[in-house]
């Protein structure tokens, strides 16, 4: 199962949408899911299907009656198909539904580490408060952190949110951070969480709205001769998961409501790079495998042409001692005049280089080391 295509199913506005403009068979496919797991998950998450005839109906253009999406009193209230979670064993989706049905904001924070990254923040805007966000563009936010060395790097959210909200984008980490925690995970000063052993980047940042630039008596100091446009933050907060999940304040929801929705998101996504954690280590440990074996069997095949070298040796020896007795024979057998002492010194060459003797020489020694068998 694919979670990173069905995290977006979990998002009620579009899941209504999706299952009003295309087929469940369809969908499901679509999905890579069962149509009774989105059976299921529609009724789990209180969004209303078309009947089987309604889709006959549009077809014809026949006048049909669309079901409003109906309100959820209780929005933290998170109810997910087991289906989805079934990496998990039952004890433990059974508390992971516990702490996202219980998720809520804390009046005071119960994390220590998020209470000191709100005042390095509070520090960061005072000493950075005329470049604090104003004027960018709402895409502007994920590259702000680049022109910043390593010593220099702001705390997250310092200059993305505004400083009215601030407390509350702390508040919202604190709480998340909690629930990580009692999953043995914790928070990173870059803006990660480590959930089951798997690090989730997230981003929280505040939206900005577009709007006329008004003129000031220092433009031309600051070079703001010509602009247009300024971009404003409006106090509605964004948070994006690892750029596949994202939930933002509504005027029917705002992101405390959706805590539980976007920590089960948190699980599922740091399962899918548990995942694919295995899969390369596997991938790895393969590729290891084959590096070991064609090291393993080049040393095989060079031991082989090492012996197959020595033995041509032997040959080439042995055929020389032959070729030298040969020699010799025909020398005394000849009519040529021969000394015996060369004669006799021409034969112990011969038995001092044949590997199946092997003499010894008075003066050279062994021709073969003792390496050689």
């Amino acid at each position: 199962m694919d979670y990173f295509k069905i995290i977006h199913l979990y998002n009620r506005e579009r899941l209504y949408e999706e299952v009003w403009a295309t087929p469940t068979t369809q969908l499901a496919k679509r999905y890579e899911v069962s149509t009774s797991f989105l059976t299921k998950l529609c009724k789990n998450l209180n969004v209303p299907k078309p009947s089987s005839s309604y889709w006959n109906k549009l077809k014809y253009d026949v006048d049909i009656f669309k079901e409003p999406l109906p309100q959820v009193n209780d929005n933290n209230l998170v109810k997910i198909a087991d289906e989805t979670f079934l990496f998990l064993d039952e004890n433990e989706r059974i508390f992971v539904f516990d702490i996202a049905n219980k998720l809520k904001i804390s009046s005071n924070y119960r994390c220590e580490e998020v209470r000191q990254i709100k005042e390095k923040i509070i520090i960061w805007n005072k000493t950075h408060e005329s470049n604090n966000g104003k004027n960018t563009k709402p895409s502007d936010y994920r590259h702000k952190y680049r022109y910043y060395s390593h010593s220099e790097m702001p705390p997250i959210i310092a200059g993305v949110v505004s400083n009215e909200n601030v407390s509350r984008a702390c508040h919202i980490i604190d709480a998340l951070l909690d629930a990580v925690k009692k999953m043995g995970g914790s928070l990173s000063e870059d803006g990660t969480f480590r959930v089951q052993d798997e690090s989730v980047k997230f981003d929280i940042f505040e939206l900005k709205e577009k709007v006329d630039y008004v003129p000031k008596a220092d433009d031309i100091a600051h070079l703001n001769i010509g602009r247009k446009f300024s971009y404003l933050f409006n106090g509605n907060l964004s948070f994006v998961l690892d750029n596949c999940y994202r939930k933002s304040d509504t005027l029917e929801e705002k992101l405390e409501d959706s805590l539980g929705d976007i920590f089960l998101n948190m699980v599922i996504i740091s399962q899918v790079y548990k995942i694919k954690s295995i899969e390369k280590k596997e991938q790895q440990e393969k590729e290891e495998a084959i590096i070991y074996k064609r090291k393993l069997e080049k040393e095989i095949y060079d031991k082989e042409v090492a012996k197959f070298d020595e033995l041509m040796k032997f040959v080439d020896n042995f055929e020389r001692a032959n070729s030298i007795r040969n020699f010799v024979h025909i020398l005394e057998n000849s009519s040529l005049e021969t000394d015996p002492e060369w004669i006799e010194w021409a034969r112990n060459k011969a038995d001092w280089i044949d590997p199946t003797l092997r003499a010894d020489d008075k003066i050279l020694g062994k021709f073969y080391s003792g390496n050689n068998k």
